[in-house]
């Protein structure tokens, strides 16, 4: 008789997440290679940070990919030919259903790129907030 202690993994993976597009079901596992899920974060998030459209364009074919290589996971002749708004949300929603902490950040970097009114009013933010308030070498003279 063995007193070897079970570790049942089975009990702790999630079950497999559904993606419905365009009338069709799509299954994906619901425990991807950690690589995989890594990878897609990377993705989303060169995608969300891109300012300028060259670079954009070439996260937006890279995250395209990494979502049609998890599909085809359970799907391995699917081809799809994913519209921006589809690609965003079948990617936001598989971070979210693989449990990634930096879910809150990819999805608002996969908004509208906000780091371009970041840098350009915090500048003047802090201009306006000593602006008239005597600096130590004015005071001193």
């Amino acid at each position: 008789m063995s007193t070897a202690n079970l570790i049942d993994v089975d009990a702790f993976l999630p079950e497999d997440i559904i993606v419905r597009y365009d009338g069709r079901d799509l299954l994906v596992p619901g425990d991807v290679a950690a690589p995989d899920v890594l990878d897609l974060i990377r993705c989303f998030n060169a995608f969300g940070e891109a300012e300028e459209y060259e670079v954009a364009e070439v996260a937006l074919e890279r995250l395209h990919a990494k979502v049609l290589a998890i599909l085809r996971i359970r799907q391995p002749d699917l081809e799809l030919a994913l519209g921006m708004r589809a690609l965003v949300a079948i990617a936001s929603g598989l971070v979210n259903a693989f449990g990634a902490t930096a879910v809150e950040e990819v999805a608002e970097k996969a908004g509208p790129p906000s780091r371009r009114t970041r840098s350009t009013t915090a500048p003047s933010r802090r201009r306006s907030a000593t602006a008239g308030k005597p600096t130590s070498a004015a005071s001193g003279s």
